[in-house]
């Protein structure tokens, strides 16, 4: 029975995409078809979520052990087996679920600054047209409502950021060198770094350079929703019409798109207030200085 004997378990937001991307490269890594199955937040429950496509976005999450195997059935010849889902790290039924299935195998934490990571949740939802708030404050006010109206997880702007309430669910569970533990700006500023440093901790050679040709997952408010639909929709004008238009048209179709506005400082004021506490004892707990989380 082949298992993932490694994860990447968080968070939302940090990069997981594009991490899961480069050591899917490797020859000998094998990483799961479905990028998030979300197995061991959902094991034997519903994943109809109310929030507006929820539907869509959990449609290929996985509840059952029987077709979470499945996804690594032909994995035998790959010595590292893995799956990315950033919202294990977030859900607190994840950790013991991973115990059960799985025992103490590798898991890999990307962290990134939680005051941005909510902001970069919002854009994600605002970019998607999900998000209805055209004020960030708004939406992080309408947090506790959603989460009584089941909204899914990626709608916990705030919650999914107390990383040291989430690392100490873990530690419970686990050794502490299962864990590797990486900041956002360590990714961005050391991918390659990083990388190898992945290799090396799920045990496969390090000596080794993906491709990283363009950002994945970026979060961004569209400028045209038309524009994003030609840059997007693989049936735009038919099938006919996305052969005609090339993959590196359609990339600057969506850079030129792509409007990145800044955090307005009320929200990041509430946001530092409501953060402060677990950044420093995360700061403890990692014995690094993320002074610059709350600047």
């Amino acid at each position: 029975m082949l298992k993932p004997n490694f994860l990447i378990i968080g968070a939302a937001k940090s990069g997981t995409t594009s991490l899961a991307h480069y050591l899917g490269q490797h020859e000998d890594i094998f990483m799961s078809s479905i990028k998030e199955t979300r197995f061991f937040a959902l094991e034997g429950k519903s994943k109809e979520f109310q929030g507006p496509k929820d539907c869509i976005t959990y449609a290929e999450s996985i509840n059952d052990w029987d077709s979470y195997l499945k996804l690594f059935a032909n994995s035998g010849k790959f010595i590292a087996r893995g799956e990315a889902s950033p919202i294990y790290l977030c859900h607190p039924d994840a950790p013991s679920k991973i115990k059960h299935y799985l025992d103490s195998i590798p898991m890999i934490i990307i962290l990134r600054n939680p005051i941005e990571r909510a902001f970069s949740s919002y854009l994600h939802l605002r970019r998607d047209n999900r998000e209805t708030y055209n004020g960030f404050r708004q939406a992080l006010n309408a947090e506790n409502e959603r989460i009584d109206r089941n909204y899914s997880y990626i709608w916990r702007y705030t919650e999914l950021g107390f990383y040291a309430k989430q690392l100490k669910r873990y530690f419970d569970y686990f050794p502490r060198h299962c864990f590797k533990i990486f900041l956002y700006e360590d990714f961005q500023s050391y991918p390659q770094k990083v990388i190898a440093s992945c290799c090396d901790f799920i045990g496969v050679e390090s000596v080794f350079k993906p491709q990283q040709k363009e950002k994945l997952n970026i979060s961004y408010i569209p400028r045209s929703r038309y524009l994003q639909k030609l840059a997007n929709r693989s049936n735009f004008v038919g099938k006919i019409g996305s052969k005609l238009i090339p993959h590196r048209i359609k990339q600057k179709i969506k850079a030129i798109n792509q409007h990145k506005p800044t955090i307005d400082l009320e929200s990041k004021a509430y946001l530092q207030e409501i953060f402060k506490k677990d950044i420093l004892d995360l700061q403890n707990m990692l014995n690094r200085d993320l002074s610059h989380w709350l600047e």
